[in-house]
């Protein structure tokens, strides 16, 4: 069981990586081992990517800080950054 309340739902995880990774998700399944809320995301193009959810204690730890966050996605073992700032 995760330590902290996920703050994101089906929808919002599908409307963000379609938004900001180009990602159109066709399944989305939840881990339920360790602390952690990580989910396993099923791509429309039978790619799967693994989200972690983690920014909630962050944040708390950063304050005012600005926060990048560094996305790596691994197609074939070749791999491509995605880098959002967050504030």
């Amino acid at each position: 069981m995760s330590i902290y309340k996920s703050k994101l739902n089906e929808v919002k995880i599908k409307n963000m990586l379609q938004e900001k990774y180009e990602i159109a998700v066709n399944k989305i399944e939840k881990i339920e081992k360790g602390t952690a809320n990580i989910y396993i995301i099923f791509a429309e193009d039978e790619q799967k990517y693994i989200l972690k959810e983690f920014d909630e204690r962050v944040k708390k730890n950063i304050g005012d800080l600005e926060l990048n966050y560094v996305v790596e996605t691994k197609i074939d073992g070749l791999s491509s950054i995605h880098k959002n700032k967050i504030k």
